[in-house]
Parts: C-alpha cells; sequence; structure tokens
C-alpha cells in the first residue's frame, strides 16, 4: 500500500469510529435503572401490559395451589444428534445446557465443548422460560411437570387447579440443529393477558465477547441488535415480532414460535443481566403453539435453515454486499486447498489482481506527480508565506498541466469498500474458529500469539512508504504522521485475529510486487 492509501485508511477508521461514536451509540437505548425481580418472583416485563391492556381485579386473580404434593421433583433427558446434545428439562427453564461436540472453547485436548452457558452467561439451572403476565401467575416459575416418554416424543405435563400445561418435543435435534416444542396453556381461571417466550442473558466481569455477546429481535427482513453492555430499562420492538436470539461472537441461541408476537421486549433484570421476549395477547383461556429452539455456530447455511433472516445475525457490516461474495469466494477456495491461512492468501492476491487497474491508475497519477514536483517546490518556496496564496497557485498549476488531485484517489477510495468488506468477513466468520495454518498459528481467529505477523508488518509497511514517492503537495506535518503508520499499523494489529493479520501482510506484501513491476514498467516508458 501507498501513502495514500494508508491516510485513506487510516481516515476511513476515523470517519467510521467517529460516526459508530457520535452517531450510533447515542442513538441506541439508554441504560436505565435496573429492575430486579421481586421476592415473589414477579417478571418486570409482565408488571406493565405491554399492549396497553387493563389491569385485573387482584381480587380475582388466581393464588398459588395450597397442593404442593403436584409438584415433580427435577429431571431431564438428554437429546442427541451426530454433533450436539441438549439436556431438556421438566422445570419452567425449558433448557438446562446444551453442548456442541465440533467446537471446543480452547485449544487443550482437554477443553469442553461449547455449551448454552458460553453464550447466556448464566449458571443457573436453565434458559428459556415461558411466562404468564400478573403476579399471580409468577409462581409457575416454581412448577415442574411429569415427564413421560412415548416412543416418538417426550411430554411434561403439569396441572393445578388454576391452569393446565404441557410440553411435548422429539428424542433427537433435527438436522438444522434445532429442537421442536409444542406448548399448549389451559387457564381454569381469570387467565393473564399476555404470554411471553423468553431468553435470558448476562455479561461477564471481564468478557473477551464483549462487542459482540447480546440480544437479537427479528423478522424475515430486518433485524435490531442490542448489546449486554447497553441493555435498556426496558425497550418495545412491534416490527420485530418473528424470533428472537441471544448470541456471543460465534454462536447464538435462537426461538422461533409458529406464530408472529404482538411486540419483542428487551429489558433489564439486574445490573449484567437483562431478558429478550416474544409478546402473545390472549384472547381466551387456551393457548398452544410450536416453537423452534435452535444453538449452534453462526454458519449462514445453517442459519438460513433455521428461519428466513437468522442468516442477517452474522455482521458483515454495511458493506455487506460486497463482503458476502467475498466470503462465498473464500469458501469455495477453501475447497480446494483445504487450509483457511491459505485460502485467505489466495483470495488475497485474487482480490490485488481484480483491484489492478485502480493501482495503475493510482501510479501513474503519483509518477505525473511527481515529474511535477521540482515546479511545484518554486511555487511554495515563492508563497512560503502565503500560504492562501500558494494553494490557489498550485491548484492553477496543476489544472493547467492536466493533473487532478482526486483521480490519484479515487482508485484508493474505490478500494476501501473492500477492505472493510474483507475486515469483516475475516472478523466473524465461524469458518476460521480455532482453524489452524501453519506454523505457530493455531487458530485464525485468535491473535498471532507471539505476535509475528504484525513485527513483520511493521517491517514491509516500512519497506513500501520508502518505496512510494511523497507528495509534494502534502503539508509536512501530514507527512511526518505517515512516517509513524507502519509503527501505528503494527500496533493496531497486535491483538486482532491472526487471519486479518495474515491478510494484512500478504496484501502489503502483493502491493510492493505491484508496485516494483510498475515502476520498472513506467520508467521503460519514460525512457523510451
Amino acid at each position: 500500500m501507498d501513502r495514500r492509501t494508508i491516510l485513506a485508511i487510516v481516515l476511513s477508521f476515523a470517519v467510521f469510529y467517529g460516526w459508530q461514536k457520535l452517531y450510533i451509540e447515542p442513538r441506541l437505548p439508554k441504560p436505565g435503572a435496573t429492575v430486579s425481580e421481586s421476592v415473589s418472583g414477579q417478571n418486570p416485563a409482565l408488571a406493565t401490559n405491554p399492549q396497553g391492556a387493563p389491569a385485573q381485579d387482584a381480587s380475582l386473580q388466581p393464588s398459588k395451589p395450597k397442593a404442593v404434593s403436584k409438584q415433580q421433583p427435577f429431571k431431564s433427558v438428554v437429546l442427541g444428534s451426530e454433533t450436539a446434545n441438549a439436556e431438556v428439562s421438566n422445570g419452567y427453564f425449558w433448557i438446562k445446557n446444551w453442548t456442541l461436540a465440533r467446537f471446543k472453547n480452547a485449544l487443550t485436548k482437554d477443553a469442553p465443548a461449547v455449551s448454552l452457558k458460553d453464550v447466556d452467561s448464566r449458571d443457573a439451572v436453565g434458559n428459556i422460560e415461558f411466562s404468564a403476565s400478573g403476579e399471580a401467575w409468577a409462581y409457575l416459575k416454581d412448577t415442574t411437570g411429569e415427564l413421560k416418554e412415548f416412543p416418538d416424543h417426550y411430554r411434561v405435563n403439569y396441572e393445578d387447579e388454576n391452569v393446565r400445561w404441557t410440553r411435548a418435543f422429539p428424542k433427537n435435534i433435527a438436522p438444522n440443529g434445532a429442537i421442536s416444542f409444542r406448548v399448549e396453556y389451559d387457564f381454569k381461571q381469570n387467565p393473564p393477558s399476555h404470554l411471553f417466550l423468553s431468553i435470558r442473558q448476562r455479561a461477564l466481569p471481564s468478557d473477551p465477547d464483549e462487542l459482540e455477546r447480546g440480544f437479537f429481535v427479528g423478522n424475515k427482513e430486518e433485524h435490531e441488535k442490542i448489546l449486554v453492555s447497553k441493555l435498556p430499562a426496558r425497550e418495545e420492538y412491534p416490527e420485530h415480532n418473528d424470533w428472537i436470539a441471544a448470541q456471543n461472537h460465534y454462536f447464538l441461541l435462537a426461538l422461533k414460535p409458529s406464530k408472529n408476537a404482538a411486540a419483542s421486549v428487551i429489558e433489564t433484570l439486574s445490573s449484567g443481566e437483562g431478558r429478550v421476549s416474544l409478546s402473545f395477547p390472549l384472547s381466551g383461556n387456551q393457548y398452544s403453539d410450536e416453537v423452534s429452539v435452535f444453538f449452534g455456530p453462526k454458519e449462514i447455511n445453517t442459519l438460513r435453515a433455521v428461519t428466513p433472516g437468522l442468516d442477517k445475525t452474522i455482521d458483515f457490516g454495511i458493506f455487506f454486499f460486497v463482503a458476502y461474495p467475498i466470503f462465498l469466494v473464500m469458501k469455495w477456495i477453501f475447497g480446494f486447498v483445504g487450509n483457511w491461512g491459505v485460502a485467505i492468501i489466495l483470495l488475497t492476491v485474487l482480490i490485488k489482481i481484480l483491484l489492478y487497474p485502480l493501482v495503475v491508475k493510482s501510479m501513474v497519477s503519483m509518477k505525473k506527480m511527481a515529474a511535477l514536483q521540482p515546479e511545484i517546490n518554486k511555487l511554495k518556496e515563492k508563497h512560503a508565506n502565503d500560504k492562501e496564496a500558494q494553494n490557489r497557485e498550485l491548484m492553477l498549476f496543476m489544472k493547467t498541466k492536466g493533473y487532478n488531485p482526486i483521480s490519484g484517489c479515487l482508485p484508493i477510495l474505490l478500494q476501501m469498500p473492500v477492505f472493510f468488506a474483507l475486515y469483516r468477513v475475516l472478523s466473524s466468520s465461524i469458518e476460521l474458529y480455532h482453524a489452524p495454518f501453519a506454523l505457530h498459528i493455531h487458530d485464525l481467529s485468535q491473535k498471532d500469539p507471539y505476535y509475528i505477523f504484525p513485527v513483520v508488518l511493521t517491517g514491509v509497511m516500512y519497506v513500501q512508504q520508502k518505496m512510494t514517492p511523497t507528495n509534494a503537495t502534502m503539508d509536512p506535518a501530514q507527512q511526518k504522521m505517515l512516517q509513524f503508520m507502519p509503527l501505528i499499523f503494527g500496533v493496531f494489529m497486535l491483538n486482532l485475529a491472526a487471519g486479518l493479520s495474515l491478510y494484512m501482510l500478504v496484501n502489503t506484501v502483493v502491493s510492493i510486487a505491484q508496485q516494483m513491476w510498475l515502476n520498472r514498467v513506467m520508467d521503460a516508458k519514460a525512457k523510451a
């Protein structure tokens, strides 16, 4: 990369960071006062009717059943597939745990498989809850049903003088990685106004996934993402009523009911812990639905098989229309070479070849500027004490010589979407999770353990900078800043994924090769 490319990248990062801090983050829901669950177990999301329905008379509300003998001991069964095991309970929380045999949460041999707790960060007895509005129904969180086994499914039954509920589920996890639950509720007296299907998640004191851990609410066309670190006190999303999810960097827990909800709700439960819910108005005494529960890696085809729109939880950034084709090409290359590091190298070379015409235009512009440099220096000396006159004369001079400074910057700006798209692909793709490359790189999704790539990148960028012609119109302060760009980039890459460092290193080496070739060709033409 030449100096203009480096400057353009730095400026782009500055604009991107400023956009996030000054425009996006101020418009995110502000964290409010935390809402803690009361001793009685009331769901904070249910204290206020999200649809504005009138509150029910407390004297007509059901009371907790006197016969506690109907409670069943806590039990669970394990549902399996070739790649996962899910422990489903007979209690209020549906899923006690869920592990993915294909993925370990560390590279050591004895590392445990990635589990549901890696995503929701909760040490409780489970996740996913179906609750009812109104304090009188809060006791349902303490109920456990009778677990029965049938030839092709399990069924959990619970009944008291107020309500009967059942939950049926198959004996195996589906090929798409989901479990389908059939739920039925029959309220015998004074039914609640709403039912809520929810996922809980909490932050960790020291969380490497802090920038990714959060909730999604969505439909087929669009979605909203709220980080656990930025939870609102309570926020409703009437349009995002199709599915909800919780994620960390590479894995996702999602719920998709067969019926669209009235709205989704994200709320704070306590400090650092929140809940996302789908809200269902109850018009009668009964409710039934089919709920698909998915836990697995954020793989595009896998998520699409669960429900349309779920694949959009993979964040390819604002240049997704560029990132997705790049991702498909990288997967296609991997199919031939079988190594994601090699696939990154070949993808980088391919992109440099495709962008070669833009590089040529940029080099021609720089060569032309270098040829004009002696006369530009004379103009600078002539108007050394008058910056306004100096700039005016410089622009007039370049115009008479047929040189447009924008012509040198435009090819670089056109490359920026590709750069940022590649950045998002390499930082978001589950395919790089624990993917080895060569030598000391055993995981392309983690930083270089010995910082070899960032150090070599700093040296290579320094060599490239020395090869690049000096821009005579550039301010001396800018020129001085650019001298530190290799070091700044090296420091920036220290804690980024090794896959990103590999791309930057290969990209810089190929850029140097292209520059050497173009220098030779252009010098030969100039002599001729």
